[in-house]
């Protein structure tokens, strides 16, 4: 503000939120991070669970032999 003088406590304070806020960047990076392993898990769970099912389906067309391109979808 044009004519206020910050007191030293004031001037401080707003030169720790510059360091608190570097010191929080990586955490936010690492949380980020961990987010989008989580998702690549579940996706990863979802399709292992969908080609689980789509064998139960076929099971009756799968035989010894046969490649997975012969077998009818």
């Amino acid at each position: 503000m044009a004519g206020v003088e910050m007191t030293g406590s004031e001037k401080n304070v707003s030169g720790n939120s510059s360091r608190i806020s570097e010191r929080v960047s990586p955490i936010l990076r690492i949380c980020s991070h961990l987010t989008c392993l989580t998702e690549k898990r579940m996706a990863a769970q979802k399709a292992e669970a969908d080609f689980f099912l789509l064998l139960k389906e076929h099971q009756n067309d799968i035989r010894e032999g046969v490649l997975w391109k012969e077998v009818p979808f």
